[in-house]
C-alpha cells in the first residue's frame, strides 16, 4: 500500500526497500559452493589470479543529505568518516544534468585513497565549524565546489538515532555510470534547519511534494562494484600488483596470496579498508572467483560482500562456450541487498569478457557493467565500463 501511494505521488524512487532475498534464500540457495563447470581448452596465461570485478565499500558515521533549489546541483552530501587518524569530513556534490558526484576533501593523499573507486575527487580546503552535541547536530562546512563556486552549508537537527525498518536504500541515480552502488541505510532523522549559500547567493531548501524540506541525517554504508581500468603485474610467486591511473599519476597496490584449504585468497590492505578475493581451486591449477569482500579498518563486519554462484571461470584460460552465473551483494552484514546475473567468455587464451547485470532492486538494474581482460606472460590489462543501455542479451 505504501509503495503504491508513493508511486502515485512520484516519490517511490526516494524510498528504501527490504532485502531482495529472504534470509533462507540467501543463506541456503545462494551459498557459494559450486565450481563453474566449464571445459578449459588452455593453460593459465599468467601466474596470478585475475580480477574481472573490483569491490568497494565505505561506512559513513554521519551523512548529511541536502537538496537545494540551485539549478546546477542535484544534491549535496556532507559525510563524516572514521579513519585511523581520526574523523574526517568529505563533501560530495551531484551534478543536476548527469547525477555524477564529485568528492571534495582536505586530504593531501586523496588520489591514493581507495583508488579503485572511480569518483572524481578534488583536494581542497574544507572548513568545518562543528558545535554538535551527543544528540544534536550543528555543523557548518565551507569549501569550493567542483565548479570552483564558494559553497557554505549549515545543518542543524537531531542526530540519526531512528532505526529504519527498510534498510535497502535507493541511490537516486547518483554516479550510475561509475558504480553498481548498493546501500545499507540503518538510521535516519529529519533536519530542523539548513542554510545553503553557493557563489555568494542563498538558495532555499528543496521540498518533497512541496511540503517536507529535503534535509536528512543518515547513518549508512555504501558498497558494490566499480568501473575503471587498471593493470595487473606479477610481483613474485606470492603477490601481484594492481595499478590505477589517476590525474596525478599512477597508484599501485600490492595484493598478497595465501592458500586456505581449497581456496586461494588475494588480499590488499589500505589504511581504510582491506579487499579480499577468494578463488576456488579446481583441477589443473584453475582459480575460479567465488567472492569479493571489503572489510573496514575498524570492524570485522564486511562493508560489502559479493558472492558468485556458481564460481566464475578462471579467466586466465580459454574455455568452451559461455559460463552463466549469478551474484548477490550483502552490505554491512545485511543480506541480499542486490542480486544479478553474470556471463563469462574466454574465446582464446589471452582475452576474456565478463558481463554483470544487476536485476534487483530496481535502482541497480540500469547499471550494467562489462569487463574486458587482456593478459599475457606477467601482465594483464582490465577495463570495466558501463555497458550499453539497455543490455542486449538475455541473462538468467
Amino acid at each position: 500500500m505504501i509503495d503504491a501511494i508513493a508511486r502515485r505521488l512520484g516519490i517511490f524512487h526516494l524510498l528504501p526497500q527490504h532485502a531482495v532475498l529472504g534470509p533462507w534464500q540467501r543463506s541456503v540457495t545462494w551459498a557459494p559452493r559450486a565450481p563453474s563447470g566449464v571445459t578449459y581448452t588452455s593453460a593459465p596465461s599468467v601466474p596470478f589470479p585475475l580480477l574481472p570485478a573490483v569491490p568497494f565499500g565505505l561506512t559513513y558515521a554521519l551523512d548529511l543529505v541536502v537538496v537545494s533549489e540551485h539549478p546546477e546541483w542535484n544534491m549535496h552530501e556532507l559525510a563524516l568518516i572514521r579513519t585511523p587518524q581520526g574523523p574526517r569530513w568529505l563533501a560530495k556534490d551531484a551534478d543536476q544534468a548527469t547525477l555524477s558526484q564529485t568528492l571534495v576533501a582536505d586530504l593531501p593523499e586523496l588520489e591514493a585513497w581507495m583508488p579503485e573507486v572511480p569518483v572524481p575527487r578534488l583536494c581542497r580546503p574544507l572548513q568545518v565549524h562543528d558545535r554538535s552535541t551527543t544528540d544534536q547536530i550543528d555543523v557548518a562546512l565551507a569549501y569550493d565546489n567542483p565548479r570552483g563556486q564558494p559553497t557554505e552549508i549549515h545543518y542543524v537537527g537531531p542526530a540519526p538515532f531512528s532505526p529504519e525498518r527498510r534498510r535497502n536504500g535507493s541511490t537516486m541515480g547518483h554516479s550510475r555510470d561509475a558504480l553498481i552502488a548498493v546501500l545499507d541505510l540503518s538510521h535516519k532523522d529529519h533536519g530542523k534547519h539548513v542554510s545553503i549559500q553557493i557563489d555568494g547567493k542563498s538558495y532555499k531548501n528543496s521540498r518533497i511534494l512541496g511540503l517536507l524540506p529535503f534535509r536528512f541525517a543518515l547513518q549508512q554504508t555504501q558498497g558494490g562494484l566499480c568501473t575503471g581500468a587498471f593493470r595487473q603485474d606479477a610481483d613474485g610467486p606470492d603477490a601481484f600488483l594492481t595499478t590505477h591511473a589517476t590525474p596525478r599519476g599512477e597508484v599501485s597496490q600490492r595484493w598478497t596470496l595465501r592458500h586456505d584449504g581449497g581456496h586461494l585468497i588475494a588480499t590488499q590492505r589500505d589504511p581504510l579498508r582491506t579487499l579480499q578475493a577468494a578463488f576456488l581451486k579446481t583441477p589443473g591449477e584453475r582459480l575460479e572467483l567465488q567472492s569479493l569482500t571489503v572489510i573496514p579498518w575498524d570492524t570485522p563486519t564486511p562493508a560489502a560482500h559479493i558472492a558468485f554462484e556458481p564460481a566464475l571461470p578462471d579467466l586466465r584460460c580459454a574455455f568452451q562456450g559461455e559460463a552463466r552465473s549469478r551474484f548477490v551483494i550483502d552490505i554491512n552484514g545485511q543480506l541480499a541487498h542486490c542480486v544479478g546475473a553474470a556471463l563469462a567468455a574466454a574465446p582464446d587464451p589471452h582475452h576474456a569478457t565478463l558481463r554483470l547485470r544487476p536485476r534487483a532492486p530496481w535502482w541497480t538494474a540500469d547499471r550494467p557493467l562489462d569487463a574486458h581482460l587482456h593478459h599475457h606472460d606477467q601482465h594483464a590489462h582490465v577495463k570495466i565500463a558501463r555497458a550499453p543501455d539497455p543490455p542486449d542479451e538475455p541473462l538468467p
